[in-house]
């Protein structure tokens, strides 16, 4: 049906090496999705499906080993003059090797993704600040500071001069910013400073974006995380369970980020119950 949204169940791969797709239909009527639905179909309701699609499936679905090698096999088969399409499979790897936790590889792929797009691409299109912004959050994950507010800033600049001061995706790049170095402060212990910034960045995105959608969650979640290192545990709680709320109405229950939420929740809780 042209329009729906499903609820992604299960993919596989059968012996023929045909992946197979299970979806359920969502029921639009459900108040809770509703502005999910909405924003989803504004997004992504009339874009066409592309030969990079199956893997950002296979990501969504938290199967990011099949998503790999779903990758690397287009990588053989795709024009290696065709560099907006190789750079894409780059910058995807780089997001499934970052979720993975191998932070180096995951820097290197993100490498060659911006590599591939400066052949293309003019040096201030907005794609290659996301490049960029991809590179910084490595480099955070990494404890390298200096170089991932560099490259924070190096983004920042490049979106300005792209798309102007007043057009409505600088709010969502000074999003990514402000969510960005609120986490450099968190691991370096700057608390105040930390939620300083992602109370920014949770504003921005509680006016651009649905309130069930999965990026106020993740904030929802890191503000969380900073009232329990401050010892603020009812507050802890408060953060994480908004979280927790948002997770399971737009993720598979066992997807990762869902269980992994969860689980600080409960722990959380634990320490509110002993103070």
């Amino acid at each position: 049906m042209l329009g729906s949204i499903f609820r992604l169940v299960s993919i596989d791969q059968n012996d023929r090496g045909i992946w197979i797709v299970r979806l359920t239909l969502c029921n639009n009527s459900d108040p809770d999705l509703q502005a999910v639905f909405d924003y989803m179909k504004d997004q992504y309701g009339n874009g066409e499906t592309t030969i990079l699609s199956l893997g950002l499936v296979l990501a969504q679905m938290g199967k990011n080993d099949e998503a790999e090698k779903y990758y690397r096999s287009l990588l053989k088969e795709i024009n290696p003059t065709d560099y907006e399409d190789i750079s894409a499979c780059y910058h995807n790897l780089g997001n499934l090797f970052d979720d993975k936790g191998d932070y180096q590889l995951s820097l290197d792929w993100h490498h060659k993704a911006l590599e591939s797009m400066i052949k293309i691409f003019r040096s201030d299109d907005s794609i290659i600040a996301t490049s960029f912004n991809s590179i910084a959050a490595i480099h955070s994950k990494m404890n390298n500071y200096d170089e991932a507010l560099d490259c924070y800033l190096k983004a920042l600049k490049i979106w300005k001069q792209a798309l102007g001061e007043e057009h409505p995706t600088i709010g969502q790049c000074l999003n990514a910013l402000h969510n960005n170095i609120g986490a450099i402060h968190l691991s370096l212990d700057h608390l105040d400073h930390a939620l300083e910034h992602l109370n920014m960045s949770l504003n921005i995105k509680k006016k651009c974006l649905p309130s069930q959608h999965p990026d106020i969650a993740m904030t929802f979640t890191n503000i969380g995380l900073i009232y329990e290192s401050k010892t603020e545990w009812q507050q802890a709680v408060s953060y994480l369970e908004k979280a927790v709320n948002i997770y399971r109405h737009v993720l598979h229950p066992n997807h990762p980020i869902l269980i992994e939420v969860e689980q600080l929740l409960a722990r959380v809780s634990s320490k509110s119950k002993m103070t």
